[in-house]
């Protein structure tokens, strides 16, 4: 996960300019602060992403040999029932 850094102090100061009370501009960064810490970057997505498929692709590729060797054992008997 990523952490966003704000200047708490500047926004503050910029919703007091806007007409926000004291006690309004201080829940607004502090709810900003509660909520940034749930936010996540790209690199955290692709690594989670990345671990979740990780077993899929091991599957599909236990799967491509095993039709792979079917395929070459239906050859194998064609060639020999026709050949």
């Amino acid at each position: 996960m990523t952490t966003l850094t704000i200047d708490t102090n500047q926004v503050i100061k910029r919703l007091k300019v806007a007409g926000f009370t004291d006690k309004q501009a201080d829940e607004i960064v502090e709810t900003l602060t509660i909520a940034q810490k749930d936010l996540v970057n790209r690199e955290y997505l692709d690594y989670k992403l990345e671990k979740e498929l990780n077993p899929i692709k091991l599957d599909l590729m236990a799967l491509k040999t095993t039709v792979a060797a079917i395929l070459a054992g239906v050859i194998a008997l064609i060639v020999k029932a026709y050949g």
